[in-house]
């Protein structure tokens, strides 16, 4: 197998979800083969597959190396992809501010250098994932700047991710129809695709929207819809399984079959993530906050 088909392969494992299929390929290469530009294509596909396994020490390693990389050949693209992977780190651990900040100077950067379309459709994307968790108005203006360039290029995986930016801009912000709407597009495009990973996160982003309504039964629905995935997948899908269990645990805590031991034990698991805010989520749920603030997804 050439290193181009193996590259190649690589690359739609990390597009549908198989992860450690996609660093096993990669650990496969022989590098002295490559050219710099195709090892920096190396580092971001480690980077995305680490990042997607919640390894983001591993993952933040690959993006910088990809960032350092793509400068000295001078490929901004390549070095914006890498900026993108950091900001999805900077959000899963909490960094929200800093995460918007980033994002801005990332959507600016691309604009000013004119690099392609999609690059800078998938900068408004991060900025617009950004801005959501800090409940800003603006991150719908950024999601459908990102959905606009991805209808213009043709590009039905940009769009699939333009239409969950939006959904989670309007969740975080109360637009629930909007964001319902939306999230089945997202997850439309997922099935078309067979991108687990654009499924996993539209149908928990789903399941909290109707959470939010305090309409439980299709809520447990859109669970239902994605149980198998994640439970057979957790080693694949470590974060998406913790959500799912949080999402499920809510619900039966609000429906009074989950007593409070036994949601704040779900929690748990984040520990060894870094990530607080579920804390805070299983907090308000048991101080009485009915229904509780959106996820932060």
């Amino acid at each position: 197998m050439t290193h181009y088909t193996r590259m190649g392969l690589a690359t739609v494992f990390v597009h549908t979800g198989y992860y450690e299929e996609s660093l096993r390929e990669l650990q496969q290469l022989d590098e002295s083969l490559l050219s710099e530009e195709d090892k920096t294509t190396v580092n971001l596909l480690r980077a995305e597959a680490n990042l997607r396994l919640n390894r983001y020490e591993d993952a933040d390693s690959e993006a910088c190396a990809a960032k350092m990389a793509a400068a000295t050949i001078g490929r901004l693209d390549l070095e914006l992809e890498g900026e993108r992977i950091i900001n999805t780190i900077l959000r899963d651990r909490g960094q929200y501010s800093l995460a918007t900040r980033q994002a801005e100077d990332l959507v600016k950067r691309a604009i000013y250098a004119n690099v392609s379309q999609l690059i800078i459709c998938g900068c408004y994307r991060s900025l617009a994932r950004s801005l959501a968790l800090e409940a800003s108005d603006s991150a719908l203006i950024a999601a459908r700047s990102a959905l606009s360039i991805a209808e213009t290029e043709g590009s039905v995986r940009a769009k699939g991710g333009s239409y969950l930016a939006i959904a989670e801009a309007c969740r975080h912000t109360g637009k629930l129809d909007e964001a319902e709407d939306n999230y089945h597009k997202a997850i439309e495009i997922g099935e078309l695709l067979s991108n687990r990973d654009l499924i996993l996160w539209a149908s928990l982003g789903l399941a909290d929207s109707f959470t939010l309504r305090l309409s439980l039964t299709k809520a447990l629905s859109a669970l239902d819809s994605i149980s198998e995935l994640v439970q057979g997948g957790r080693s694949r899908h470590p974060l998406e399984h913790f959500h799912w269990r949080l999402s499920v645990a809510a619900i039966s805590y609000l429906k009074g079959s989950l007593n409070s031991e036994g949601l704040a034990n779900v929690v748990e698991n984040y520990r060894t993530l870094n990530i607080d805010w579920p804390q805070q989520y299983v907090t308000e749920l048991l101080n009485g906050k009915h229904p509780p603030s959106p996820k932060r997804l």
